[in-house]
């Protein structure tokens, strides 16, 4: 559904504002699926495009989501892309962020989410 609607935005003039956004979620929902390659290129290809776009809120979540896929592929987060994205947020304003998509592979239990 995510590719469809990231092939949309890129047919349709003006949508391309929610493309940064498309690449997030589909890397997260990739991440849940255990597919970390294939979420780590969508979550560059949104990074990239939110810094070309200035879309700092965007920027500012997709940091978040790198450090989820660094935790999945057992390693540790970057306190570097936590403070930029925690730095970022508090300069707009924005209120605390849930992480609704903590790293989880498909062979851990639902519990191990937070």
């Amino acid at each position: 559904m995510l590719d469809d609607a990231l092939d949309r935005a890129g047919e349709l003039s003006g949508a391309g504002a929610s493309t940064p956004m498309l690449h997030r979620l589909r890397g997260s929902a990739l991440i849940q699926l255990g597919e970390l390659l294939e979420a780590e290129e969508a979550l560059n290809e949104g990074l990239g495009v939110a810094r070309i776009r200035h879309a700092a809120y965007e920027v500012a979540l997709t940091l978040r989501a790198i450090n989820r896929l660094a935790e999945a592929n057992g390693d540790a987060a970057s306190s570097d892309l936590e403070n930029e994205s925690r730095t970022i947020l508090q300069g707009l304003g924005a209120a605390p962020v849930f992480d609704c998509f903590r790293a989880r592979t498909p062979d851990q239990p639902d519990s191990a989410r937070v």
